[in-house]
């Protein structure tokens, strides 16, 4: 049986991380690689159910090739409250994922009263994905707000952005996407 989950600092996480930092590269690969669902630098599956999860101060340096969701600190963070936050964070590792892949967060959810943040966090790396590939995240259900892409971006199916490819909204939860630029090429 294989895992769903691979980080380079944690599989799963439930907890907040901070300070953290991975420089390996990490890939995913072989006949069981498909059964993978969430590969991050740091985190592969981040959710808190109760009080918060955060990722504060962390960075991934290292390249990472993942059969799915992937992203350079999270590959899927699960937002419970306003209070989960990924934040000051960055990634210069080129990532490979095959779908809702971003520099950052491969996938960020949440639920229609909540929406977590991704703040001031920046990406360097390249990222390529078969379908919703960001720069900082291929897809998001939390506001964006403060960050930067410099990485190009490159999707062989469809969605990519140099922030967020995809945007989930409830009417009763506007999503924000706030002083954020993008200077990386979009394929």
């Amino acid at each position: 049986l294989s895992p769903k989950e691979v980080g380079g600092i944690a599989a799963y996480c439930s907890q907040s991380v901070t300070n953290s930092y991975n420089t390996a590269k990490i890939t995913i690969e072989g006949p069981d690689a498909s059964h993978l669902s969430h590969v991050g630098g740091i985190i592969g599956l981040q959710c808190e159910w109760d009080t918060g999860g955060t990722s504060i101060n962390c960075y991934n340096t290292g390249d990472m090739t993942g059969p799915s969701m992937a992203g350079g600190i999270t590959g899927l963070a699960i937002f419970r409250s306003t209070d989960d936050i990924t934040r000051n964070c960055y990634n210069t590792g080129n990532i490979s994922g095959m779908y809702r892949t971003g520099g950052i967060v491969g996938k960020s959810q949440s639920h229609a009263d909540a929406g977590g943040r991704i703040i001031n966090c920046y990406n360097l790396g390249n990222v390529t994905s078969q379908d919703h590939v960001g720069g900082i995240s291929g897809t998001t259900y939390g506001a964006i707000i403060s960050c930067f892409n410099t990485g190009n971006i490159k999707a062989t199916g469809q969605y990519a952005s140099g922030i967020t490819a995809y945007i989930y909204s409830y009417s009763d939860h506007p999503i924000a996407i706030e002083k954020c630029w993008n200077s990386g090429t979009i394929d």
